[in-house]
């Protein structure tokens, strides 16, 4: 589809997502921790979550279904380490090896985030533009049927009507799938973190 490529959208999403950003700078903060452990020879040492509480902010919980957002995974830090240099500096690196794993976990999820907007994007066009067809068809049609009537060809006032009504109903449906359309376009900017400008790049169908 013009104006949009799945591979930019999740690439945005992987780069641009705040949930990827915290997660990449937990990791820095555990991979600092480390340093921090290995330089002190004290029985008790406190981290970096003793300056400040790193849960304050409460995690967002998933959604599932039609409105699908992946729960954001929280940092784990305590706020002291205690125990000989070697087994503190052991235990931030656990906690600095699981940080990273989460980034890579943020990473995936939004990708599959933003796949799973993009094909609802695609889908959203695919049936604009099939309805949009549709609309021209019946447009013409009754537009046909009119002229069938005036030149008195034998053509009946109720197959007019009816057309005319098909014709509105399916415009009525093209008009639904354009709004669907618009709203799956502010999804994949919202996926992306901003990244995707749907108002410069896409034209909606016509």
């Amino acid at each position: 589809m013009p104006g949009v490529n799945k591979n930019q959208i999740i690439s945005m999403a992987r780069s641009l997502r705040g949930e990827v950003s915290q997660a990449e700078t937990a990791h820095c903060i555990t991979a600092l921790e480390i340093e921090a452990q290995r330089k002190s020879r004290m029985p008790k040492f406190p981290t970096a979550a003793s300056g400040g509480d790193m849960h304050a902010k409460p995690i967002p919980t998933g959604t599932f279904g039609t409105d699908y957002k992946p729960g954001a995974i929280g940092p784990e830090m305590p706020t002291l380490f205690v125990g000989p240099r070697n087994i503190r500096v052991q235990r931030a690196s656990d906690l600095s090896d699981r940080a990273a794993a989460v980034v890579e976990k943020a990473r995936n999820l939004v990708a599959l985030e933003a796949e799973d907007a993009y094909l609802q994007w695609e889908e959203s066009v695919a049936k604009a533009e099939k309805l949009s067809k549709a609309t021209k068809d019946a447009e013409t049609l009754a537009k046909d049927l009119r002229q069938l009537l005036v030149d008195n060809m034998g053509q009946s006032y109720k197959d007019v009507v009816e057309a005319q009504v098909m014709g509105s109903q399916i415009k009525a449906m093209r008009n639904e799938a354009l709004y669907y359309h618009a709203v799956a376009l502010t999804e994949l900017e919202r996926v992306t973190g901003g990244g995707f400008a749907a108002g410069v790049t896409v034209t909606p169908p016509k």
